[in-house]
């Protein structure tokens, strides 16, 4: 049996449950959003409904259902693109192994079809990123990468002393790595990796000339130490 109150009406199911109907600003008949277990929760839904209306904020039930499956909905999808976001922001060490992987099979990253690399171009990549770049930036997440930490660590290895002469101006070190990195990077921005590619300063190419021990000409250092120990022997130099 229904019952009919100042606003809205409630009504006893079958079931025993209350169901609450009222009568909306645009004229139609609207039931509530669900089924009440007691008559008083019904009524104080009614006057919730009341006091929406009155400050004219009221949206039908239809159209706050649909709003809230848009809402769920957008949700969702934002959960699934944060979720690939995640998945793609490996560490570096992780992205590198893919990266090598798939120019090892003429592919992109993501299984598209590239330019063929050859195995030993690929083992001297290899080479440059495991023993100069991965054990410095191996640990971070590609988000992570920056102009800051990339910069510095083509900057340190431009300052690591040659193996083949200390004293020579460059290592012939910084730039095929920070060239093969670049490459790298660019490939992680192009496939999605990454949002911003790190700027990545490649310096000049300086080779040094190696000089063995044993070699015959003199340095500076040796030539200034003949030419005083002649000097302090009271011996005329040859004009």
């Amino acid at each position: 049996m229904a019952r009919r109150r100042d606003f809205g009406t409630v009504r006893k199911l079958p079931s025993g449950k209350f169901q609450a109907t009222y009568v909306g600003p645009d004229g139609e008949r609207h039931k509530g959003h669900t089924t009440f277990e007691t008559k008083g929760a019904a009524t104080s839904y009614l006057g919730r409904v009341k006091a929406d209306i009155d400050r004219e904020t009221w949206v039908s039930p239809e159209e706050k259902s649909r709003r809230e499956t848009e809402a769920q909905e957008a949700a969702t999808a934002q959960a699934q693109l944060e979720g690939e976001a995640l998945e793609r922001d490996m560490t570096l060490s992780a992205f590198t192994q893919l990266w090598l992987t798939a120019k090892a099979d003429g592919k992109t990253v993501s299984g598209r079809g590239a330019r063929e690399v050859k195995a030993s171009t690929i083992s001297t990549y290899r080479s440059r990123l495991e023993h100069d770049v991965l054990p410095v930036l191996g640990h971070l997440r590609m988000s992570e990468l920056s102009d800051k930490n990339v910069g510095k660590l083509i900057d340190d290895l431009g300052k690591q002393p040659s193996k083949v002469n200390p004293k020579g101006r460059g290592n012939g070190v910084a730039l095929p790595v920070g060239r093969t990195l670049k490459a790298l990077l660019s490939d992680a921005e192009r496939e999605g990796y990454i949002s911003t590619l790190p700027h990545i300063y490649l310096p000049a190419n300086k080779p040094v000339r190696a000089r063995r021990e044993d070699s015959d000409v003199a340095t500076q250092e040796q030539v200034r130490a003949l030419y005083e120990a002649i000097m302090n022997t009271g011996v005329a130099l040859a004009a």
